[in-house]
């Protein structure tokens, strides 16, 4: 049961990380992703 919830767990910050890090990069730098306001995944 502990290792199926640190899985969890794992993917939860997995997808958190993976959804953060496009959105500090285009903060950083909006104009090397100029076709990230058209994506909405």
């Amino acid at each position: 049961m502990v290792c199926i919830r640190f899985v969890l767990i794992f993917a939860d910050l997995q997808f958190v990380i993976s959804a953060l890090i496009p959105a500090l990069e285009y903060q950083r730098a909006p104009h090397i992703f100029p076709e990230y306001d058209e994506r909405d995944t």
